[in-house]
């Protein structure tokens, strides 16, 4: 049986201190036909020297990139430019692997079942803050068919995190990975339709950790960027609808379930800071986009739950405006 070569990518951007237990993790893995490339967004911090103590081992690759590129574009420039393995795990500079054996578990399965397009596991988030780590482990067959997986996303099937998924990258068939900056989700929307171009397969594991932060990615954004990020379920959706895999009542149901479950939660992070502004605008934006979105405002649960919301937003704008009011004149 060939071996899987597998190539782990570690982009970084001055995260020195982070980088250097994302990149020991990855070198602690004790799979033998493994290379670990580090990809130097151009960071103006101690990245070059962490990655020089490591200079001796011969499966690390150090690049770095002349000029400090967007996020998915860097992922993408590394993908394209550095990896040579079919099989590829990105691994961000805040987050770190586990299980030492996930990827000699992973190459097995991926040797022994033909026709995966990815290969994900268990993880853990570690909230920085307190210290406090939270274990996440569904319970999954090892062996999934895509489609399947992808129907029942963020349902039976769970989620994808990044830091677990090995994926093939000939299953990307008529789009190229990473290629959408402006989308927060970028990842899980091309794992969604690699999903759809073969099975899946799930190493029962806490394979990595997933590093809370104040200082991720996806952290502290305006609302107008996680409206961007609805086109994470739309692109995916688009994709199947035009693979012709499942009937149209059942992926409308797909898309409503995941787009409503991401726009209200974007909603109530408003409605948290007593923005009604941001409150009408989220709704007038979506359905000037997405004028199917139009067909479920009137269903009792939407009205229920955005009245809720807007209730919420305008007590939270009335206690902000009492609190920086100034108080009334003496006598």
């Amino acid at each position: 049986m060939n071996p899987v070569p597998v190539d782990i990518i570690i982009p970084t951007l001055n995260r020195a201190a982070m980088l250097e237990t994302a990149l020991r993790s990855a070198l602690a893995q004790d799979y033998a036909h493994l290379r670990v490339i580090v990809s130097d967004n151009a960071s103006s911090d101690a990245t070059g020297e962490v990655c020089g103590r490591f200079a001796a081992d011969p499966r690390l690759t150090y690049v770095r990139q002349a000029g400090t590129l967007p996020m998915y574009k860097h992922w993408s420039t590394v993908l394209e430019n550095h990896a040579r393995a079919e099989w590829t795990l990105i691994l961000s500079d805040d987050d770190f692997l586990l299980d030492p054996g996930y990827i000699s578990k992973a190459a097995a399965l991926i040797a022994r079942e033909p026709g995966l397009a990815m290969v994900h596991a268990g993880h853990e988030t570690f909230f920085e803050a307190t210290g406090e780590r939270k274990p996440e482990m569904r319970k999954l067959p090892e062996v999934s068919g895509g489609d399947w997986y992808f129907i029942n996303y963020w349902a039976q099937a769970g989620s994808f995190r990044l830091m677990t998924v090995l994926f093939r990258r000939g299953a990307a068939r008529g789009f190229t990975m990473f290629a959408e900056d402006g989308i927060l989700g970028c990842d899980t929307m091309d794992f969604l339709r690699l999903a759809l171009n073969g099975k899946v397969g799930f190493i029962s594991t806490i394979a990595a950790g997933y590093r809370m932060h104040p200082g991720r990615e996806s952290a502290g954004k305006p609302w107008r960027v996680y409206f961007e990020n609805l086109r994470h379920i739309t692109i995916p959706y688009d994709y199947a609808s035009l693979k012709g895999i499942f009937s149209q009542p059942e992926l409308e149901a797909w898309r409503w379930r995941i787009f409503a479950g991401y726009f209200f939660g974007i909603l109530s992070a408003i409605a948290q800071k007593g923005d009604i502004r941001g409150y009408f605008s989220l709704m007038n934006a979506t359905l000037e986009r997405y004028r199917w979105f139009s067909r479920y405002l009137g269903k009792p649960r939407f009205i229920w739950r955005s009245g809720v919301l807007f209730l919420q937003c305008a007590l939270a704008f009335v206690r902000g405006r009492a609190l920086t009011s100034p108080p009334p004149p003496a006598g």
